[in-house]
This record gives structure tokens, sequence and C-alpha cells, in this order.
């Protein structure tokens, strides 16, 4: 489901996450263009104030952030 929603965003931001395939429950993460989706995400995110939108797309943009902190990436 997660891979499902990052391919949703993606579209929307017509921009890659640099998040591979996932292949037993894990995949690989380029962190140049992981970083550059979640700052993307980020400034997408807060400019919108449809609030169909934002229920819609709080989970992914509360956890796209925590994994990015994980992999030491610094979000704005």
């Amino acid at each position: 489901m997660f891979r499902r929603q990052v391919a949703v965003f993606e579209a929307e931001l017509e921009l890659s996450s640099g998040i591979g395939p996932m292949e037993n429950d894990e995949c690989q993460i380029d962190l140049v263009t992981f970083e550059a989706f979640v700052n993307a995400l980020l400034a997408h995110h807060r400019r919108t104030s449809h609030a169909i939108v934002l229920a819609l797309s709080d989970g992914f943009t509360a956890t796209v952030p925590a994994l990015a902190e994980r992999a030491g990436i610094e979000v704005d």
C-alpha cells in the first residue's frame, strides 16, 4: 500500500521519489532523489488548503519525513 501511495505522489508532484521496488518488505532508496521528493511533498502539502486532499494525504505526509529523518536527511 505504501509503494502505491508513493506512485500517486510521484505523479502528483511530477517527481521521482528515489524509492525503489519493494522486495521482501524492503526497498532501496536513492537518498539524494528522496530528499528532493520529501521537500517537494512537504511544500506541496503546506500550499494545499483543500480539506479532502489534506485528509487523504496526512498519513503519507507524516510517514515520509519520518523515513527521511531515519535516513539522516534533514527535512525542511
